[in-house]
């Protein structure tokens, strides 16, 4: 049965938007087309568009502050941080910290390599903490090994081995396993090695046998006393 044209394109378009087109009333009945389905499909977290970025980021990727960057409050990730701006306030990192900037605040993180880089606190590492010529640390530092060619000022505990080259400069008391010191670096402070291979019964000296010592005092007055009474039956026969 042919349908009549549309009186109203307009109207077609709003019934079309309103999800619904109506047709031709034939024999008292309405022939109706639904939309099911909307045109856009609503946003979600499942979105395909979503899901295509999240695959895209490294689940082991690197938070990056740039030079130009000035970041006043504490920082916390779990990945690596690339430091090459300034940030007033401490760092927690779940990863490494490579910086080349400045910090005015503690640090911690699992490795911590300084290039050119100052640090006004303390700064801790899991692992190993590296800092070269143009480094500087204000505070006391704890890690598990420590290779210095740059500055300190503050305590030095680390767990393994301490390697000073020959442009680092430490102001504060050292306590390492192992200490290396190259021709050039300069201390002030005292140096500590631990080692758990030593302890005081190391140092306790063995007294001769008290026994040995009693046989040969009784042998001299054994001979003493034969002596004597050979000079005393001579002078008596006279």
């Amino acid at each position: 049965m042919a349908e009549r044209p549309l009186n109203n394109f307009k109207s077609a378009v709003n019934d079309l938007m309103n999800g619904k087109i109506k047709t031709e009333e034939t024999t008292g009945a309405t022939y109706t087309s639904e939309v099911t389905k909307p045109l856009y499909a609503e946003h979600s977290s499942s979105s395909t568009f979503t899901k295509v970025v999240e695959d895209t980021i490294p689940k082991n990727g690197i938070s990056i502050i740039s030079s130009d960057l000035v970041i006043e409050g504490n920082v916390k990730s779990k990945s690596d941080i690339r430091l090459n701006g300034y940030i007033k306030g401490d760092i927690l990192c779940e990863g490494s910290l490579i910086s080349t900037g400045t910090v005015d605040g503690n640090v911690r993180g699992i490795g911590v390599t300084l290039s050119g880089s100052t640090i006004n606190g303390n700064v801790i590492a899991k692992g190993d903490l590296v800092l070269d010529n143009s480094s500087t640390i204000i505070g006391d530092v704890r890690s598990a090994a420590l290779s210095v060619n740059g500055k300190i000022k503050g305590n030095v505990m680390v767990s393994g081995s301490v390697i000073l080259q020959e442009n680092a400069i430490v102001m504060g008391n050292i306590t390492a396993k192992s200490i290396s010191v190259e021709n050039g670096a300069s201390i002030k402070g005292t140096m500590e090695i631990r080692s758990a291979a030593i302890n005081d019964e190391d140092f306790n000296a063995k007294m001769p046998s008290p026994r040995s010592t009693s046989t040969s005092v009784s042998k001299t007055a054994a001979a003493t006393s034969v002596a004597t009474a050979s000079a005393a039956s001579a002078t008596s026969k006279e």
